[in-house]
């Protein structure tokens, strides 16, 4: 059964969702700094494509990801009643996420023509960012030694 959306604390919903944007987003742009960016400029070069992430297209995606923080929070508060207090719900909602992006990049790499490492390469630093924005959330909360997120 799961937790009434009445009885969930939407604030720290809320909170937990711009957490969890912040970390994804901070993971994420070391990476890129770090050494996605040159790839993704040598993948879409060598395939004779636009370079898709400008900085608009940047700042729209680090927009995007405090909905998406917000969603994999409440995820997490709604299913705590079906999956008890453990990390179950965190890990589902990561999982999810994860997928639905990789599979989405797949789909937008082969319709581009873009080599498969960088997807790859792409998908591997979602995935450490997205469970290091999970992990950081449920931390928070397991810290703050709340019992139930609805309580």
């Amino acid at each position: 059964m799961t937790t009434s959306l009445g009885r969930i604390k939407w604030s720290r919903v809320l909170i937990g969702g711009v957490l969890w944007a912040l970390v994804y987003n901070l993971v994420w742009g070391v990476a890129w700094l770090g050494f996605m960016r040159q790839k993704w400029l040598d993948a879409t070069a060598a395939a004779k494509e636009e370079f898709p992430w400008t900085p608009e297209v940047l700042g729209l995606w680090a927009g995007l990801t405090v909905p998406i923080g917000i969603a994999v929070v409440w995820f997490c508060a709604s299913n705590r009643a079906r999956y008890g207090p453990g990390p179950k719900p965190a890990v589902y909602a990561s999982a999810a996420l994860w997928v639905m992006m990789t599979v989405s990049m797949i789909v937008w790499a082969a319709m581009s023509s873009l080599p498969m490492g960088v997807i790859a390469l792409d998908s591997a630093v979602n995935l450490g960012a997205t469970v290091a924005a999970t992990v950081s959330v449920a931390l928070l909360h397991r810290e703050a030694q709340v019992p139930d997120w609805a309580s």
